[in-house]
């Protein structure tokens, strides 16, 4: 039996009990635009990290501390989202993804820098998984699609690795709760000036990206592209992330907006074009026992 279906047999029951808050959360939700993005997250993300929560207590694969380890965008039905990884010779890498719809089905495929598919689960569980340990250290193309969906869906990667991170559900927690309230203060702050923000739905853009690790951690994210417009930044912790640092880049890694006034969360706006190749980096600067950080992108347009 391969290791990724070993691990599917595995989480069966943590999977069945996220989905199952996540099918009462749906139910749920607020029938604003802002409010039907926040819940449409946390949704994907929450049980995406309750599945890892039970992946990490049968396996000891958590989260990785040395990139953005969670992903998340919005696709259309049979769209697909792609990161490029470099994955090391020696380690053990496992992939998840969820999904807000939970009728609907992800599939991931890992793809190496020939082209070769060297992972992929397509089998139509609504969470898929895949467990690599790869040949050699390189880059990596991994890639989740939705289908069997009849409309657009968030839906969320998670990037694991043996003896990785894990975060309680409180940590999890907190971070969302902590974002979606900055969410909705640059909401109700555009409201006032008759003016709305949404989650960002770009194709070449993630709209969430979550780091976790311990301060001096950096994680940096390149080839964003976004149309040309107004957009939002925003980056926030868990309550024990007490500062953080984001900053935007250009194609050449130069600062193009940056804020580092020591805060807890970070926002700014920038007026982005369609023509340029965008990165984001953040810096875990205060967390005396780690912790998870959300960074957003919002559309302004």
């Amino acid at each position: 039996m391969t290791r990724s279906r070993t691990l599917h047999l595995l989480l069966a029951l943590a999977v069945a009990a996220a989905f199952s808050a996540t099918c009462l959360t749906n139910a749920l939700a607020d029938s604003s635009s802002i409010a039907q993005d926040e819940e449409a997250i946390r949704s994907a993300v929450g049980s995406l990290t309750e599945v890892v929560r039970g992946t990490y207590e049968m396996t000891k694969y958590g989260f990785c501390n040395d990139r953005y380890c969670l992903l998340g965008k919005y696709l259309q039905p049979d769209g697909s989202a792609s990161t490029s990884e470099t994955l090391k010779e020696g380690e053990h890498y496992v992939f998840i993804a969820t999904c807000s719809d939970v009728f609907a089905d992800v599939q991931i495929r890992v793809v190496d820098a020939d082209g070769k598919t060297v992972g992929e689960d397509d089998s139509r569980a609504g969470w898929p998984l895949v467990a690599f340990d790869p040949p050699s250290t390189g880059k990596y193309t991994v890639t989740m699609k939705l289908t069997e969906a009849d409309e657009s869906a968030f839906c969320a990667l998670a990037i694991l690795r043996g003896n990785g991170v894990l975060l309680s559900s409180k940590v999890t927690y907190d971070a969302l709760s902590r974002f979606e309230t900055a969410v909705s203060t640059v909401s109700e702050a555009f409201a006032k000036k008759n003016s709305s923000v949404a989650v960002c739905r770009w194709s070449g853009t993630w709209a969430l990206m979550g780091s976790v690790g311990a301060p001096g951690a950096g994680m940096t994210m390149s080839g964003l592209s976004m149309e040309t417009g107004r957009h939002v930044f925003v980056c926030i912790g868990d309550l024990g992330v007490r500062e953080v640092n984001l900053s935007l880049l250009d194609s050449e890694k130069a600062v193009l907006k940056t804020d580092d006034d020591h805060k807890c969360v970070v926002m700014f706006q920038y007026p982005t074009s369609s023509d340029v190749k965008y990165g984001l980096k953040t810096d875990i600067v205060k967390a005396p026992n780690g912790g998870l950080v959300l960074t957003g992108v919002l559309d302004a347009s």
